[in-house]
C-alpha cells in the first residue's frame, strides 16, 4: 500500500484526491511534534478522509513530557480517532534534549490502547535498536529508495522529503492487510492459543491412556487369556479416545 506521510504542509483535498488517483491510499499526519501540533494537522487530516484515503496519525514521544501526554494530544487533535487505522509512536532523537526513556514510550503505547486505538512503532533499525522490543508492529525509515517492506517490519518509509505537486512529503509503503485491519486481532490469537492448548492437553491425555492400554496388551501376550478379554481391552482404548476426542471439541 501507497502511503504518504506530512508535518507541516497544509495540504487541499483536491490534492489529495489526485494523490489518490495516482495509487496512494493511506495518508499519515504528524499531530505531536513532541512539542506542539501543527496548525495543518486537523484541516489536512480532514481532507484526506473527505478525499477518501485512509487516515492515521503519529506522536513523537519526548523526554520532555509523560509518555500518555504524547498520546493524549494526538487523541485530541480530531474527530476521527476511531477512525484512524492506526496511530504511530514516533521514537526518534529531538535536539537539545536526552532520547526518551523505556518507560516513557512503554507508557505511550499503553495509553493508546487504553484509548481504542492500534499502537505501531515509527523510528529508524539503527536508534531503536538500543531499547527492549515493544511488541508492536514496526513502521521503520530507511531511505533507499526501495518501495518494498523489510523482513518483519508492516512498513517502511523509503524517501524522506519529496515534492509531489508542490508539497512536500515522505513516502512509505505498508502491509495492506496490516493497515485495513484484517490481521487477526489479539482476541482471535488468544483463542488460537487456548485450543491448541486443550489440543495439547487431550494428545497428551490420549498418549498416556495408550500407554497404560500398551503395558497391559503387552501382559496379555505373556499371559493368553481368552478373546473376550482382548475385545474388551480394544473397546474400552477406543472408548476413552473417543471421550478424549469429544472434550476437544467441547462436547
Amino acid at each position: 500500500m501507497k502511503a504518504l506521510d506530512v508535518s507541516f504542509s497544509s495540504i487541499s483535498q483536491s490534492w489529495f484526491e489526485a494523490r489518490k488517483a495516482e495509487g496512494y491510499e493511506l495518508f499519515i499526519q504528524d499531530a505531536w511534534t513532541g512539542s506542539l501540533t501543527p496548525a495543518s494537522a486537523l484541516p489536512n487530516i480532514a481532507n484526506a478522509r473527505a478525499a477518501g484515503l485512509l487516515i492515521a496519525v503519529y506522536s513523537v514521544v519526548s523526554y520532555a513530557h509523560p509518555g500518555k501526554f504524547a498520546a493524549d494530544v494526538v487523541h485530541a487533535v480530531s474527530p476521527y480517532w476511531s477512525e484512524y487505522n492506526f496511530v504511530a509512536v514516533d521514537v526518534e532523537e529531538i535536539e537539545g534534549l536526552p532520547d526518551p526513556t523505556a518507560d516513557q514510550i512503554q507508557e505511550c503505547i499503553d495509553r493508546i490502547r487504553e484509548l481504542g486505538q492500534r499502537p505501531i512503532l515509527y523510528s529508524r533499525r539503527n536508534f531503536i535498536s538500543q531499547y527492549p522490543d515493544f511488541g508492536i508492529p514496526t513502521w521503520m525509515a530507511k531511505y533507499d529508495g526501495v518501495a518494498e517492506l523489510e523482513p518483519g517490519d508492516i512498513g517502511k518509509q523509503f524517501s524522506g522529503t519529496t515534492l509531489i505537486g508542490g508539497v512536500e512529503v515522505d513516502l512509505s509503503v505498508f502491509d495492506d492487510t496490516f493497515v485495513r485491519g484484517e490481521d487477526m486481532s489479539q482476541d482471535d490469537i488468544n483463542a488460537i492459543k487456548q485450543v491448541l492448548s486443550q489440543f495439547a492437553d487431550t494428545d497428551n491425555a490420549i498418549k498416556e491412556v495408550l500407554a497404560q492400554h500398551n503395558a497391559r496388551l503387552a501382559a496379555l501376550e505373556s499371559h493368553p487369556s481368552d478373546a473376550a478379554e482382548a475385545d474388551k481391552l480394544i473397546a474400552d482404548i477406543e472408548a476413552r479416545i473417543e471421550k478424549a476426542g469429544k472434550d476437544l471439541a467441547g462436547d
